[in-house]
């Protein structure tokens, strides 16, 4: 009741009551003075409450999310009741509240844009919401003033990949805003149950304000259709997806991924369907050249070149979007390149810029996936070409495209030619980069790899990183990856020890801000165990490594570059371990997978030094 004590938290008024617990305003008068949310559970609740009431602590002790409510203390009163304390959001329901300050259009489309950013955060934390309802999206001004939508209430949150056994099928849920297979009480919900109520908040909320007739209206009725299909197959198959759908129309450009049912979209689904399943090498590349054949028919029967260009690019996003990583990672790179070269000849790009820039962007993201480094970079050098054209040298765009095409350049092992792309886009005088700037200093990271890769340049390469993180701003330190650049140029140079506390810092700071099976976390912690490894400090790195070989084989795949890169670590443990042939067998087959699908690799002269000093007995 107001007035009784919670930990340190006082509460004050009760904001809501349901049957297995209830929501009060709280003060905390020390350390600090703030307004908190106090949640408890009623110890009588609900059979299986408890459960639920701990599971969604968890979830929000992993999220951290400007636009999603923070768990900020948790404990158990001397009752059993378990609680916890959470940001107190100043706003009300999003529908409410949008109505009430009479936002048009614009500030309606931004609230929405922001609120996905907060979903696809917790998506990709693995954390689907499952409650998407506007009771469960607060909108309420910031510091400035402006309308800002907060995520709140977890209670039926699930990890994406808890299974789909009927132990963990979903009670509960909004009534009017749960997507068709939540309403079946289906086990195996995934993200798409949050994709559906998101089209339906996007109908409500953005629907709400747009002229009832016209092509506007006409594409806004695309994007809702197609977040809310029965099928989930036919759902946007991420909430990026929606948002970059959005946005394009906020701004007026074509739509790239919606439109009117078409051989495109049958194809979209038939594709993701298959991925579901049991997606081999050979049904990924009978999948591509069906429907390259499919593209072709879909362009040429279109009315007119605009309609063309649109189906065109649906069908590349369909078909290339439709395979994972793991997927890509079974790819035989000759077949498939032989397969679009063919279809490319055949095809006729259509002649728009922007298309054809989009297309080739598609086809160099694919081609990385597979492996295909070098045919990335030959399409992406001609999307520099096609932009430098038409936006001018200058375009932020270009300078995009140049940031991809120095990257896919670096990992094809052309080190020359990704400096010379890096240094148009630095200044010649690292003195002047504005560190602040977080495009200028992954360039100098990736500047710093690129050196470190030449012979002789390793060098060079440490006393560039050394000089930028001296004038590194105080608040700055730790946090744009120069340390780590630095910290992988000083292995190329023998100097471990020094290595060692700069990568282990980079894999904390990680690790503070993100779950443990991060994928960022996981490459983090591989530096700093090959550091480990390196300074002699075997024994350290040991259980570093393993986890992340095990969790790359079975996310990526095999042969993908991320779990090549995991094995080869391994086999330099077992090697430090004492473990000579163990270690030589395993990077032998690092280098040979690497010879099958990215020959010109930058590491690929170095691993082959590695295994001959191993076979001749050194170390």
């Amino acid at each position: 009741s107001s007035g009784d004590e919670v930990g340190v938290y006082r509460l004050e008024s009760r904001l809501g009551a349901g049957g297995f617990g209830e929501v009060w305003t709280a003060t905390q008068a020390d350390p600090i003075h703030r307004k908190v949310a106090i949640k408890l559970l009623h110890v009588s609740g609900v059979k299986g409450m408890s459960a639920r009431f701990h599971a969604e602590r968890q979830v929000l002790a992993t999220l951290r999310h400007p636009r999603i409510a923070r768990i900020i203390d948790a404990g158990t009163l001397d009752d059993g009741t378990p609680w916890f304390a959470m940001d107190l959001v100043d706003g009300r329901p999003i529908l409410e509240a949008a109505g009430s300050l009479g936002l048009d259009e614009t500030s309606r489309i931004h609230v929405f844009l922001e609120l996905c950013e907060a979903v696809a955060s917790a998506h990709r934390r693995g954390v689907i919401h499952l409650d998407l309802g506007p009771r469960n999206v607060l909108l309420g001004p910031d510091d400035d003033g402006t309308p800002r939508p907060t995520v709140i209430d977890f209670g039926l949150a699930r990890w994406r990949d808890v299974g789909d056994s009927s132990e963990h099928r979903v009670e509960g849920g909004t009534p009017g805003w749960m997507a068709p297979e939540q309403r079946e009480r289906r086990a195996d919900l995934d993200i798409r149950v949050d994709i559906w109520a998101l089209g339906k908040l996007l109908e409500m909320l953005v629907g709400a304000v747009v002229p009832e007739r016209g092509r506007r209206r006409r594409e806004f009725d695309w994007i809702v259709d197609r977040a809310t299909a029965r099928d989930r197959d036919d759902r946007y198959e991420s909430v990026d997806a929606l948002a970059r759908e959005c946005r394009r129309w906020a701004s007026g450009d074509p739509l790239l991924e919606t439109g009117p049912e078409t051989v495109v979209r049958r194809l979209d689904a038939a594709i993701r369907r298959r991925r579901r399943t049991a997606v081999t090498a050979t049904i990924a590349v009978v999948a591509l050249s069906i429907g390259l054949a499919v593209a072709i028919w879909q362009a040429n029967t279109a009315s007119d070149e605009r309609d063309r260009a649109t189906a065109t690019l649906a069908f590349v996003r369909a078909l290339f979007g439709s395979v994972d990583a793991t997927e890509a990672s079974m790819i035989d790179p000759g077949p498939w390149r032989a397969i679009l070269a063919d279809a490319i000849a055949r095809a006729e790009i259509p002649d728009d810029p922007a298309t054809e820039a989009e297309i080739r962007r598609e086809i160099a993201t694919f081609a990385q996936l597979v492996g295909d480094a070098s045919l990335a970079a030959e399409h992406l050098s001609r999307v520099v070409e096609i932009e430098r054209d038409w936006l001018g040298a200058g375009s932020e765009d270009v300078r995009r495209a140049q940031d991809r095409l120095a990257s896919a350049l670096y990992s094809a092992g052309r080190l020359a030619q990704a400096e010379a792309v890096l240094r148009e886009l630095l200044d010649p005088e690292p003195d002047r980069w504005d560190l602040r700037d977080p495009k200028i200093t992954g360039r100098a990271s990736l500047l710093a790899g690129v050196l470190r890769g030449q012979p002789g340049r390793a060098a060079e390469a440490v006393l560039l990183l050394e000089s930028l993180i001296a004038r590194l701003p105080e608040d700055l330190r730790g946090a744009t990856g120069l340390e780590r650049a630095l910290g992988r140029s000083l292995l190329r140079v023998d100097r471990a020890d020094e290595a060692v506390p700069l990568l282990a810092a980079w894999f904390e700071s990680a690790r503070r801000d993100r779950s443990p099976d991060d994928p960022v976390v996981l490459q983090r912690q591989l530096a700093y165990a090959d550091a480990l490894v390196q300074a002699g400090r075997v024994e350290d790195a040991a259980p570093l490594i393993m986890p992340v070989v095990e969790r790359f084989t079975a996310e990526f795949g095999p042969n993908h570059p991320q779990t090549l890169w995991a094995r080869e670590r391994l086999g330099d443990l077992r090697a430090a371990q004492g473990f000579r042939a163990e270690g030589l067998a395993t990077l032998r087959s690092v280098h040979a997978a690497r010879a099958r699908r990215m020959p010109d690799h930058p590491d690929q002269d170095r691993l082959k030094d590695k295994i001959r000093r191993l076979e001749a007995g050194g170390s």
